[in-house]
């Protein structure tokens, strides 16, 4: 089944019409996004929602203000003068200024949540205290309190969204928290409308600002944290099930994808945190000035880094030096002094512009992109503002006496009046569509490690970002013209050759850090993989187990160089049924009797699949596919069950390995060259007229029998399925037995009574395969067309299913004392002289400064894995009702793992796993009906 034997057995499908819509590429043989879309669920939208009323509330407080300014008169014992009023109005932006940080250091401390619920107390504490005090100091207080509040939550929702938000949807939904900003502005000037001629209205206007951070206090309670947050507080369990109501799909494949992705970039930072933040004995709790220093130097000086933040500065220095907030704030205070006799409704028609535009914005941003929104927008707010400044030149204000104001209100002033409500329903028009909200998706720009409060930002978002956005990436110095000869396409901005000067600065710049100069020493000297060995992978998996069958099966089976673990595993998996059956001690079957029959069925069906496909173009993709290895060594778990169907079993002892069987490329080689030259004979008198073409049968059985003869000759004449063998053995009590049978008989004894017995109720006979296929839908059967050995026997299928509910199964075997097929890619961070398979066990990362991040549906797709071996599971360790690490019995020999045996951890089980042969029994009723559907190809 190895991989390098069967390679093309997995390819023999047609042409797929996405990667995700065929399972060719998952068998290397046994023989890696972006995943599937994901929608707006009923989910995402109230998390939205319910964190999109703090910006309610930000707007409303933004709003109300603007109305209480001009009705608060002298409510305060005593009129206010424009130093109250800018007091009160300033102070909510100090103390919000000085709250953010805070709230990051909060949010990362004690959850995204958390810091929305205390903003939710603070805005009902400083709505209700505006409402009942009777000075202008307490007014100062409780804005001072609502700006702590919005502090808070202006910094953390946007978080709080992003985080939960899949990436295609992300920066609509961080619009829509803007969106309820405006919102809230435009209520609060409809109030302010409402209320400014009742007496002390303005109270019921700052008042109302705490019913809406009550409805957010109550729902919120019933949300739950962030899946990032989650992860780095050790609760990854509640951080899934968090993934599966926003990835909802059958399979959850895009939530475990992003749950994946999420482990790894926080046991990123806590490396990289282990390396630049020493901890401090006696004050653990607090981060170091180490840490911090290291941030700041890599958000500093990384050139990436340091553009991204210049942008990101200039953005809301842009968002925040424009006169906008000026505008909200003062803005039924400029309409009064120009004469207006509602103020407050006139300010409604920059509330309303501000949230239409947003509107606007909610709906184009993910598909126009940030970048191509804001060059757009920015220059209608200079227009707006230059329009503004010219209608205000032409009323004539007077540098002193301010009463004089009252005359703008006169026909001559009025169309001066009017434009300037236009030029800034124009100003406010441009940013809500740009700056407004453009700003506020700063933290695409930058990278995990760079980021102060270490928002989750996956890489397939910061690939999107460099396209829509900024592109922030490094350029080498020096780019080369493109070939005349080889034009770029549109999504090949530029081409590029190799500069000199630029390897040499690549070289200065990685040989500067003292740890790349000990990794040259160490990974230049010795084997790569032995120096970034990590040892706490090797303790952590150790040979003990808590669930484990009482009959593993012996002696550890050898393989040597032939491609047979499909076999070894099967018929490893058979002789504890035997042994059971037999009272033995040590036990094997003859792997070379199925390999022989294998070779010559695979011969068979290659000749058959070429005469099905004479009307093929012979240099198309299906023939060359069934031309490149006709007769691997390699095959399915349904392959060696049609084998023992047809020709049964023999004990090892009556039909033992020849050279060839053990050392199997040179007979390979001599039977595909064979069947290459008669697959182009046999399409040459298909496709002629008359005798020639009638003779197809007897020129094939001609054929078939010279295969015979190399295989006979090589492998030596094996028992026949129905002739009488007689096999002697010693049991484990040290007696003599003698058993005349057929190999027929003897492979019927393992669905005999007594065998099944033995084996807790299985029929290894009924024994069928789930795989682990993320790409495709689960609880569907799936096939591969064209791959097999014997004709009109059953063909390859599997159950696809999560992995939970494989190792559910395995688990429920063991415990059976069944031991388990299964198949996997087993060169992957796997160690064959310790016998260890762990992702944990090699560190790439630590060695190379690269990241190795695709998910498993990725490597799939990117041919980056498949199955490549097949082994047998005898043994698990579960804690908590979870398992931790699985025992393998492999067929390398005794010299490899410890005596023969491998382990193999549940994360790396996850990652490599791909096929498990189960008993039915130990699977729910659905995934025993997917063998009735008709199996997708």
């Amino acid at each position: 089944m190895a991989g390098e034997d069967t390679v093309a057995a997995a390819s023999l499908l047609r042409e797929p019409e996405s990667p995700r819509d065929s399972l060719d590429d998952l068998h290397g043989s046994l023989g890696s996004e972006e995943p599937a879309s994901t929608s707006l669920n009923a989910f995402i939208w109230a998390l939205s929602i319910t964190a999109g009323i703090s910006g309610l509330l930000f707007g409303y407080d933004t709003g109300v203000i603007s109305a209480t300014l001009v009705s608060i008169g002298s409510d305060l014992s005593r009129p206010m003068s424009t130093l109250d009023k800018s007091l009160i109005t300033s102070s909510t932006s100090l103390f919000a200024l000085i709250a953010s940080p805070l709230a990051g250091v909060l949010a990362d401390r004690l959850g995204r949540k958390s810091v929305i619920l205390v903003a939710d107390v603070l805005f009902a504490v400083g709505a209700l205290w505006q409402a009942l005090t009777g000075s202008v100091a307490g007014m100062i207080i409780g804005r001072s309190i609502v700006g702590l509040a919005v502090g808070g939550a202006s910094l953390v929702v946007p978080l709080y969204i992003s985080e939960l938000s899949p990436s295609a949807f992300r920066g609509m939904l961080v619009t829509l928290s803007i969106l309820f900003i405006t919102g809230g502005q435009v209520i609060a000037y409809v109030l302010g409308y409402a209320l400014a001629q009742k007496a002390h209205g303005w109270r019921w206007m700052v008042g109302l600002g705490a019913l809406p951070a009550f409805v957010q206090f109550a729902l919120l309670l019933m949300l739950p944290e962030t899946p990032r947050w989650l992860v780095k507080a050790g609760k990854e369990d509640v951080a899934r099930n968090v993934l599966k109501k926003v990835y909802a799909s059958k399979n959850n494949m895009n939530s475990e994808r992003v749950l994946r992705s999420i482990q790894r970039e926080v046991k990123d930072e806590e490396a990289t945190s282990k390396l630049v933040n020493p901890a401090v004995p006696g004050n653990d709790s607090l981060p170091s000035l180490t840490h911090f220093q290291h941030r700041m130097t890599e958000l500093l000086f990384v050139g990436g880094n340091r553009r991204a933040l210049m942008i990101a500065c200039m953005l809301q220095g842009l968002q925040q030096l424009c006169g906008f907030n000026s505008i909200m704030y003062f803005s039924a205070t400029i309409f009064s002094l120009l004469g207006f006799t509602s103020p407050i409704l006139t300010s409604l028609s920059v509330a309303l512009t501000n949230f239409a535009c947003t509107l606007i914005a909610l709906l184009i941003i993910d598909r126009v992109g940030r970048r191509a929104i804001l060059l757009r927008s920015i220059p209608v707010m200079i227009f707006g503002l230059v329009l503004c400044s010219i209608s205000y030149s032409f009323l004539g204000f007077p540098s002193q006496d301010v009463n004089i104001l009252q005359d703008i209100g006169s026909a001559v002033y009025r169309p001066w009046a009017t434009f300037i409500v236009i030029s800034l329903v124009i100003f406010v028009c441009g940013y809500a569509i740009g700056v407004g909200n453009i700003a506020w998706q700063q933290s695409e720009l930058f990278p995990l490690s760079a980021s102060v409060l270490e928002s989750m930002e996956s890489k397939e978002h910061r690939s999107s970002l460099e396209k829509d956005y900024v592109y922030i990436k490094e350029k080498p110095e020096k780019m080369s013209r493109p070939s005349e000869s080889a034009p770029t396409s549109p999504s090949q901005p530029y081409r590029s050759t190799i500069g000199i000067s630029t390897t040499e600065q690549w070289e200065k710049e990685l040989l500067a850090d003292p740890k790349n100069r000990l990794a040259l020493s160490a990974l230049s000297s010795n084997d790569a993989k032995a120096v970034l060995t990590q040892r706490s992978a090797t303790i952590a998996n150790s040979q003990n187990f808590n669930v484990k069958i009482s009959l593993e099966g012996a002696p550890i089976t050898n393989q040597r160089s032939s491609g047979r673990c499909w076999l070894f595993a099967a018929t490893n998996v058979f002789r504890v049924a035997i042994m059971k059956r037999y009272n033995l001690k040590e036990f094997e079957l003859s792997q070379a009797y199925l390999f022989y029959y294998d070779k010559l069925e695979k011969a068979n069906y290659c000749l058959e699949q070429i005469l099905d496909t004479v009307d093929e173009d012979l240099d198309g993709r299906l023939v060359q596919q069934l031309l490149a290895w006709p007769v691997g060594d390699g095959g399915q778990w349904d392959m060696v069950a049609n084998l023992v169907e047809k020709y049964g079993l023999v004990p090892q002892s009556l039909y033992p390995d020849s050279h060839n069987a053990s050392n199997s490329s040179i007979m390979s080689s001599l039977i595909t060259s064979k069947l290459r030259e008669d697959a182009l004979e046999l399409r040459r008198l298909a496709k002629s007229p008359g005798e020639a073409k009638d003779s197809l049968g007897a020129v094939k059985d001609k054929m078939m029998r010279d295969i015979h003869g190399i295989l006979t000759l090589m492998l030596g004449p094996p028992p026949k399925p129905n002739n009488e063998i007689t096999w002697e053995y010693y049991d484990k009590d040290d007696k003599f037995h003698s058993v005349t049978t057929t190999p027929l008989e003897y492979a019927g004894e393992l669905s005999s009574k007594e065998s099944i017995e033995a084996n807790s109720g299985t029929n290894i006979h009924e024994l069928f395969s789930l795989v682990n296929d993320p790409r495709n839908d689960y609880k569907k059967l799936l096939s591969v067309s064209r791959l097999g050995n014997v004709t009109d026997l059953r063909p390859v299928r599997y159950v696809n299913v999560d992995m939970n509910t494989m190792k559910k199964a395995c688990i429920s075997m063991l415990k059976a004392n069944i031991p388990i097929f299964f198949g996997c890619d087993v060169g992957k961070y796997s160690n064959r002289t310790s016998g260890i398979m762990d992702t944990d066990l090699i560190d790439y990362e630590l060695g190379f400064n690269i990241r190795l991040g695709m998910t498993k549906a990725q490597r799939l797709m990117a041919n980056e894995s498949a199955m490549t071996h097949a082994m047998v599971l005898t043994a698990v360790h579960v804690v908590d009702e979870k398992p931790v690490r699985w025992r393998v019995q492999n067929s390398w020999g005794d010299v490899s793992g410890t005596k023969g045996w491998f382990v193999m951890s549940d994360r790396w089980m996850d990652e490599f796993t791909y096929q498990a042969v189960v008993d039915p029994r130990f699977v729910d009723e659905d995934i025993r009906d997917a063998l009735k559907q008709e199996p997708k190809m």
